[in-house]
């Protein structure tokens, strides 16, 4: 059966924001006094839900003021939205895949006061029929309930639909709903225990596959 849509993940998937993202939370873990943080464990865990992230890197002294690092966070983070960029050749894949009569949307673990300032500033909403951010579902990824949302505001069946993501957070929650996945490596040497159903390197790939496997 021919695909209907197709759920991106934003971070490190369509944009280039990975590194940005980890920046932000050591530079607001440094100023409520927590230091020597691995900034490249943190880059790791991008693409998890915040509160998620603290957990993993602080444990319980950073979730009590979960709040105050997460704001400060956010506010870093849009200081740097002049450095953000999509990845190439992404405006012509969302055109093209919209041509093709296929329905897109995005589902970010991103807060949507974020998610929707570096929407607007990257020229990405017009593409998109859905945006699911990351406060608008009670579990974040790996669970699929933030995709889950994005196929049925689509009004898609997951089986007729594709996740697009960068790691093994979108991965995973592809397969429990039985969406295809596809991991975009965009150069890094991607190793995860699940193994999605395609890999590329960079987003123009994506297009052959949908030609090719998931159309016919």
């Amino acid at each position: 059966m021919p695909i209907k849509a197709i759920v991106f993940d934003l971070d490190g998937t369509l944009i280039n924001s990975t590194r940005l993202h980890a920046r932000s939370w050591i530079k607001s873990f440094e100023y409520h006094g927590f230091r020597d943080v691995d900034e490249g464990y943190v880059e790791m865990l991008v693409g998890l839900p915040g509160v998620e992230i603290v957990r993993l890197v602080l444990g319980e002294a950073g979730l009590r003021i979960y709040g105050s690092i997460r704001k400060l966070k956010n506010e870093i983070y849009l200081n740097y939205i002049d450095e953000l960029n999509v990845y190439p050749g992404v405006y012509e894949v969302l055109n093209t895949l919209i041509d093709m009569g296929l329905k897109l949307g995005i589902a970010s673990s991103t807060p949507s006061q974020v998610l929707d300032r570096v929407l607007d500033f990257l020229n990405l909403k017009a593409f998109f029929n859905v945006v699911v951010p990351g406060d608008a579902v009670l579990k974040g990824k790996p669970n699929p309930e933030i995709y889950l949302k994005a196929f049925s505001s689509l009004g898609v069946d997951p089986k007729s639909g594709v996740v697009v993501g960068d790691t093994v957070y979108d991965i995973i929650p592809a397969k429990i709903i039985n969406a295809y996945s596809i991991l975009v490596t965009h150069g890094r040497d991607v190793s995860i225990d699940v193994e999605p159903d395609f890999k590329v390197a960079e987003i123009p790939e994506i297009l052959d596959i949908v030609r090719r496997e998931l159309m016919v």
